[in-house]
């Protein structure tokens, strides 16, 4: 760490996920910084004072996963928590706390909206519509400062590691008692055990590394009916932060007017009742919900006009495909007096044109938030590359005429030679008499119906065949349905040897073969160190397979059933010990 390291105090102290990395988040004490470190570089690509803050975001308490984003210089920092369940969610309310409390401490204009804490009692609307409003948390005391503890790459790499590996047991049962009955009753060490499932571990990281985008659905609140008939729709941070998010406008109105014309109680009850909020609604607006809806004068004046015009107001200006392009065809529906095809009538209905429209702008800025902002060009007509894509695109090989294939030339000696000779066995061959031959054919083709009737299959082959298929069948379903007839205990004792057994034929074959890519493999000694251990301990259960046999002839058990389910595994042992050489 820069500045920030060695004895500098800190306030908080978290780790926490940015832009996909997970870190150390700081809260460093006079003068306030926040402070966010790369875990093996030790760079600080987050380090921002609390002046710069301008807002503060955190979801809903106890939404996992907790996040908290940071709104300085027109820039959103945005970090995930990371650790075990509930000290994740301890460390963000704490650093949500504080640095709302620094935050307001720097600003000269305190009716900057904040979005976090809990919802505050139901206030009646005129509309007996109640709106549930975020409550300002209390002032928690700071901290006492601390040092800002040494990053140990090694030690943090381990730890994230064995959290990893923790989570793939808890949801692999099976794969758990594995690891039990090798690992933790001292068969094999670790390393050992994982060193043939790392890509278990990298899916499970890539799996805790993914980012979670955005819900494609587009904000609409649904407001809740209480006991009593009233309308009431809750208004939580996380949902007040996603309208801003999906409506700018909406956000406009509410830093422009509370705190200076009215509170945030009264600016959501008037946004529910104002015809701003019904435009932006996810449904089509009837005619009576409009006549309902009441005149605003401080609303009013950010509504837009409804787009539901033919050409929609806001024109793309990216270049369109030719080959999707719906209005392509456009010019043979001119002076021909053609009607239009139905793609390329944008909307039968006027009034569900502004819905389409808003649901396709949604649709946009959620491609642009995970691809990016697309590079806009001016549609000033195909240029000559665009031409030749969209060519290359209807350039089929069936369309184009069959050519002679090459072949693939032979290496031969005495080419001349060769065909010398085929033409000479043509030449000197018989010649046939087409009129002949077809006299004969059609002689051969006489009075077909009738003798086709003498024509006599053997059905015994088909008759064998099936008997085998069937046969085979009943095999396999009996063996599934077939229970052993042993006690609970000794079945277990079974399954646990054939599932150790697995396990070290795997490890047996993970050190001889060449390992996955990506997989740096042993020296040789070690190797061979490994498979002899691992031979030992085959040529040890070979000798305990039939042991388990006897005890279950002496118990008057069915040791034939129990020797039929050991066979695979004997013959997989005498190949693996029949290789490296050693008794069978």
């Amino acid at each position: 760490m820069a500045e920030e390291g060695g004895n500098t105090a800190t306030l908080l102290a978290a780790r926490a996920i940015y832009k996909k990395v997970e870190g150390y988040l700081y809260l460093t004490d006079k003068p306030y910084r926040i402070v966010w470190v790369h875990p093996t570089t030790g760079e600080v690509p987050v380090a921002l004072s609390t002046n710069e803050c301008t807002n503060l975001y955190a979801n809903k308490s106890g939404v996992k996963p907790p996040k908290l984003k940071i709104v300085a210089n027109d820039v959103d920092y945005n970090f995930i928590f990371a650790g075990e369940e509930p000290s994740c969610f301890v460390n963000r309310d704490a650093f949500r706390d504080q640095v709302k409390l620094l935050i307001r401490e720097s600003m000269t204009q305190p009716s900057v909206p904040v979005t976090s804490g809990e919802a505050t009692p139901e206030v009646s609307t005129p509309i007996a519509m109640d709106v549930e409003t975020p409550q300002e948390p209390g002032q928690t005391p700071v901290a006492s400062a601390t040092p800002i503890p040494a990053i140990d790459p090694a030690k943090e790499l381990a730890a994230r590691t064995y959290r990893l590996k923790k989570k793939i047991l808890m949801r692999d049962t099976e794969l758990a008692a594995l690891h039990n009955a090798v690992v933790i009753n001292g068969k094999m060490s670790e390393g050992d055990f994982w060193a043939s499932r790392q890509h278990l571990v990298e899916e499970a990281a890539a799996i805790e590394g993914q980012k979670r985008g955005k819900s494609s659905r587009l904000i609409d609140p649904k407001p809740d009916v209480s006991t009593t008939g009233d309308i009431k729709i809750s208004i939580t941070p996380q949902l007040q932060m996603d309208i801003f998010e999906e409506w700018p406008i909406v956000k406009r109105a509410y830093d422009e007017n509370v705190s200076n014309n009215m509170t945030k109680e009264e600016f959501w009850k008037r946004y529910f009742e104002s015809q701003l909020y019904h435009n932006n609604r996810a449904s089509v607006r009837s005619s009576a919900t409009q006549h309902r809806v009441k005149e605003d004068p401080i609303f009013d004046k950010y509504l837009d006009p409804l787009d539901n015009e033919i050409e929609p107001r806001k024109a793309r200006q990216d270049s369109v495909s030719r080959l999707v392009d719906l209005v392509s065809t456009r010019e043979d529906h001119g002076q021909t007096g053609n009607t239009l095809d139905v793609t390329m009538q944008a909307g039968k209905q006027r009034s569900s044109l502004p819905l389409i429209r808003k649901f396709n702008e949604h649709s946009e800025r959620l491609l642009n938030s995970a691809l990016g902002e697309m590079k806009s060009s001016q549609a000033a007509g195909p240029t000559s590359v665009e031409k030749d894509v969209a060519f290359n695109d209807i350039d089929m090989e069936d369309l184009h005429g069959g050519e002679g294939q090459v072949g693939i030339a032979l290496d031969m000696q005495n080419h001349q030679r060769y065909f010398e000779g085929r033409s000479g066995s043509s030449a000197t061959g018989s010649t046939v008499d087409f009129k002949t031959a077809l006299t004969r054919l059609k002689a051969q083709t006489d009075d077909w119906e009738n003798r086709i009737q003498t024509v006599h299959q053997d059905g015994q082959a088909g008759a064998d065949a099936f008997r085998a298929i069937t046969s085979a069948v009943s095999a396999r379903t009996k063996v599934k349905s077939t229970k052993l007839n042993v006690s609970p205990e000794f079945l277990k004792q079974m399954q646990t040897m054939q599932s150790t057994t697995g396990e070290y034929l795997r490890q047996f074959w993970f050190h001889i073969t060449p390992p996955p890519e990506g997989v740096p493999r042993l020296p040789v000694e070690e190797r061979a160190q490994k498979i002899g251990a691992m031979r030992d301990r085959l040529l040890v259960i070979q000798k305990r397979i039939p042991e388990l046999v006897s005890q279950a002839a002496m118990h008057r058990w069915d040791s034939t059933a129990v020797q039929e389910a050991f066979a695979p595994t004997m013959a997989a042992i005498e190949r693996a010990v029949g290789l490296v050489g050693g008794p069978s």
